[in-house]
């Protein structure tokens, strides 16, 4: 049996972030992040895989909007899940990672 391992670390944290997908806006909370992406859970999400969205996240006093795709997705009557890559992350979010990182 093959183990595969993820290619970058996950952080755990509790971010408020916003999500826009066409004309729809929503919030969410990112569970865990890397550098390439996001595990996001929201009251409501309607988000096919692949479907491509804008993240909006605010750290630092920096707002980033970043273009994402949705990798996976789960939906139930409580709430909604997914795991985005971010498509490009600006220098920005890498160095706010990185930050996040020092601290683990």
């Amino acid at each position: 049996m093959t183990i595969t391992r993820r290619s970058t670390w996950r952080i755990p944290i509790n971010l408020n972030i916003m999500l826009s997908m066409q004309d729809d806006m929503f919030p969410a909370e990112v569970m865990n992040m890397s550098e390439g992406g996001m595990f996001i859970s929201a009251d409501v999400m309607y988000a096919p895989r692949r479907r491509e969205m804008t993240v909006t996240l605010s750290a630092n006093g920096t707002a980033f909007q970043m273009p994402a795709r949705i990798v996976w997705f789960m939906n139930n009557r409580s709430y909604a899940r997914a795991g985005i890559e971010i498509i490009s992350p600006p220098p920005g979010y890498m160095n706010y990672i990185d930050k996040l990182l020092t601290v683990l």
